[in-house]
């Protein structure tokens, strides 16, 4: 036997079926997204491009501040060298001071006769030098003629005119 459809199958006559409305029949609610997620969605679009557009701005900031102290430090930089360029004849000056008075005072090597002319009789930038020259002559004149150049010092001067006192006092 054939099977019969659902509609076939019913017990109802036509006008029982008539009788039922659409209208008694509870609706289902349509589903529709929550109408809350479209704002939602809005606002954290939003959230995310402030926040890109301030860590932009923050990070362009901090380029330009970079930038501004990179330059600061470039131009001190450059002064220094500058300063420093001028400053190589003083250095090398003070530096050749420092090697004669290490000998003046005994600290090694020895200066000729001529040598010790020559720089009491130099006219430097430095007056306070041109007098300690002039007083090293002098001072190196107390010693005997038949002293040897190379112990002439003022650590030798010492031992050499307490030596000579205590033969004077004899």
């Amino acid at each position: 036997m054939p099977k019969k459809t659902p509609v076939e199958q019913s017990d109802f006559d036509e006008g029982e079926m008539d009788s039922i409305s659409i209208e008694h029949v509870p609706e289902k609610p349509i589903r529709r997204p929550l109408p809350h997620i479209v704002p939602m969605v809005g606002v954290l679009l939003l959230c995310s491009v402030s926040f890109n557009v301030w860590v932009w701005a923050s990070a362009a900031k901090q380029r330009r501040l970079s930038s501004a102290k990179e330059a600061k430090l470039l131009n001190k930089l450059t002064t220094s060298q500058a300063l420093l360029n001028g400053q190589e004849p003083v250095v090398a000056s003070l530096e050749e001071q420092v090697a004669v008075m290490k000998i003046m005072l005994g600290g090694g090597g020895a200066l000729t006769a001529a040598e010790v002319d020559e720089l009491a009789q130099s006219e430097s930038d430095d007056p306070q030098m041109n007098a300690i020259f002039r007083h090293y002559k002098h001072d190196m004149s107390l010693f005997a003629t038949d002293f040897p150049g190379d112990q002439r010092n003022y650590h030798t001067l010492a031992a050499y005119l307490k030596k000579q006192a205590n033969e004077q006092a004899k």
